[in-house]
This record gives C-alpha cells, structure tokens and sequence, in this order.
C-alpha cells in the first residue's frame, strides 16, 4: 500500500496556518505502508522524524529526506506501529504525523 502526503505550495509561509503545509497533516496508515511525500512548493523543504519545541526541531534519526526542490518525492516504509511526528528543518512549524496501527 502507499499513500501520499503533499508539501503543499506556500504552506509554511504563515505560522498560523501552518497545520496547512503537509497534506494531509495527520494520517493513519497500516503497518508496513509506504508513504511518499511530493513538494508541490517552490521553496525547499524536509520530511525530517522528530518533534518541536518552542520552534526548535529536534531529529530522532529515523528518517530524514534532505531538502526536496520543487516536484521532488521522498518514501519511507513505516515498519512499527506508533505515532511519528515530522517537521521541516528550516521551517520548524510545519509539523505533521504518521499514525501507524496493526494491519487489519
């Protein structure tokens, strides 16, 4: 199975609105899914694993796409069940999540 994520264009200008630059922001998917994130923006962004605090992303080490130009893909297989938050290096606010749950 795969599913797909979009960086969506000029998301991550306004940090209010930033829930907006993945999407969707939030998916649920089943154990050993692949999910492809395209960047349909301009600018340059990540798919980097981790959490934000205060605007400051810590990486886990889990995955980490590099930056991605415009048009560019990035997969990873999510193999555990669990939730796994994301964000953007140079744009931290932009945060989503991958729910994985055991397949049906």
């Amino acid at each position: 199975d795969a599913e797909q994520v979009s960086i969506t264009k000029d998301g991550w200008l306004d940090p209010a609105n930033s829930e907006d630059a993945y999407s969707p922001n939030e998916i649920t998917v089943e154990v050993g899914t692949t999910v492809t994130w395209t960047n349909d923006d301009v600018t340059l962004h990540t798919v980097s694993s981790g959490t934000v605090a205060d605007l400051v992303g810590t990486m886990d080490g889990l995955f980490d796409s590099g930056f991605l130009a415009e048009g560019e893909t990035f997969s990873y297989t999510f193999d555990e069940v669990g939730e796994f938050p994301y964000f953007c290096q140079p744009h931290p606010w932009m945060q989503g999540t991958v729910i994985v749950v055991p397949a049906a």
